[in-house]
């Protein structure tokens, strides 16, 4: 009877590998990582950082031959949906390499690809091996993996013959199924921003960047930024602040407030005795106030994509105060 039930899970596996149309991947069952190395296990098991993506030595290992590369989790999420785990892990901006491992059970599937613009390389498995946490179930958020993966690719058409080694051992935040690139880039620059917030040598710091931060308030925190010079705030619901805390940034030159669901011009911009460059871009602005053209360093303001009532009157009143002012997608 034993006998027959191995061979049913043998069959239902090879149907499952048959049924499945990318030959770029396999099906394979996952290791149980206890009987492996149990002091590995238990010191990623028990790991507490601030940060919401984890792996032990901070990356998962690429060779290409005598050259070593990675991939950050910087790069990467796990999202489950029902009884399914996905992990994506990305590198580069440009020609890009995606390594996906998807979970049903105890079943998983790995698959590497270098995607250049419209070229997709699938890379084929020669040997793979996964070893996760196979305790995880609802209540948890994150999942530790042990991972190596090996790759051939031959393409006669293109020419490209290579191999790929990856391998690693890491813990990663296990998101909800509708969590993606967008969700991970937010939580990154989210972190980013308290980080800043926190430094003891705000004095030092010129430039910052809170673009898509969730921001609905200016950080109190950034008044003390004596110093700073550049600052974006880029795609952040400031509907209802009233940019107050700005003067207490007497050296800023540039701000750029772009997306921000702003109607109303902030006034308390002009107030910087040093700003010289404005970006307004995108938002709900119907009125440009008379106090613009007063500004004596004022070179640049961009009110593109507005709702402004008469931007031809905006230019005249501008009668070549400012050197430049951008109202494209205005009426």
């Amino acid at each position: 009877m034993k006998k027959i039930m191995k061979i049913i899970k043998f069959l239902i596996l090879i149907l499952l590998i048959k049924c499945t149309p990318d030959n770029s991947s396999e099906i394979s069952r996952i290791e149980n990582i206890h009987k492996k190395d149990s002091s590995i296990w238990h010191r990623l098991t028990n790991q507490h950082d601030s940060s919401s993506l984890k792996i032990d030595q901070n990356f998962l290992k690429i060779d290409y031959g005598k050259i070593s590369v990675f991939f950050d989790l910087k790069s990467a999420f796990c999202k489950r949906d029902k009884d399914t785990i996905i992990m994506i892990f990305q590198r580069g901006v440009g020609p890009v390499d995606v390594l996906t491992i998807k979970v049903i059970n105890d079943l998983y599937k790995i698959k590497f690809e270098s995607i250049n613009e419209d070229l997709v390389n699938s890379y084929i498995s020669s040997f793979q091996s996964l070893s996760l946490d196979l305790n995880i179930d609802k209540t948890k958020d994150s999942a530790v993996v042990f991972l190596i993966y090996n790759g051939i690719l031959n393409d006669s058409v293109a020419k490209i013959n290579d191999t790929i080694k990856i391998s690693g051992n890491f813990k990663i935040k296990i998101h909800k199924d509708n969590y993606n690139y967008d969700s991970l880039k937010f939580e990154i620059d989210s972190l980013t921003m308290l980080k800043i917030l926190k430094t003891e040598r705000p004095d030092t710091i010129f430039e910052i960047n809170f673009a898509r931060c969730g921001l609905r308030k200016i950080p109190k925190e950034l008044e003390n930024f004596k110093n700073l010079q550049y600052l974006t705030l880029d795609i952040n619901d400031l509907s209802d602040e009233n940019f107050i805390l700005l003067e207490k940034l007497p050296n800023l030159k540039l701000i750029s407030l772009s997306r921000c669901n702003i109607a109303i011009f902030p006034l308390k911009i002009l107030n910087l005795r040093k700003i010289e460059e404005i970006d307004l871009t995108h938002n709900l602005i119907t009125k440009v106030p008379y106090e613009i053209y007063n500004k004596k360093n004022l070179k640049v303001i961009n009110l593109s994509y507005n709702k402004l009532l008469d931007s031809t009157k905006v230019k005249l009143d501008n009668k070549g105060r400012i050197k430049e002012i951008s109202l494209g997608g205005t009426k």
